[in-house]
């Protein structure tokens, strides 16, 4: 309940997970359907290496507004020493 009320959202530093949002409440008689779905459509892509070269920050002002982003946070390459000896 702390992080909720100094940060507006429960699941921030040691508690935050990924996630990403990708409906708005389903109901309990769609959810296994849904649930189906989009297991189809995104288990076979869990199966893939994937980069991850930046994150962004969105905010969305109530509910119903889109997303705006609001920060990008891009990784940069470091070479680490001697890492090309061997």
């Amino acid at each position: 309940m702390t992080n909720l009320v100094q940060w507006v959202y429960r699941y921030v530093f040691d508690r935050f997970q990924f996630h990403m949002t990708l409906t708005g409440p389903v109901s309990a008689e769609d959810r296994e359907s849904v649930e189906k779905r989009l297991k189809d459509h995104f288990e076979p892509l869990l199966e893939e290496d994937f980069h991850v070269d930046a994150i962004t920050l969105c905010e969305q002002e109530s509910p119903d507004a889109d997303f705006v982003a609001t920060s990008r946070f891009e990784f940069r390459q470091m070479e680490l020493e001697g890492a090309n000896e061997r």
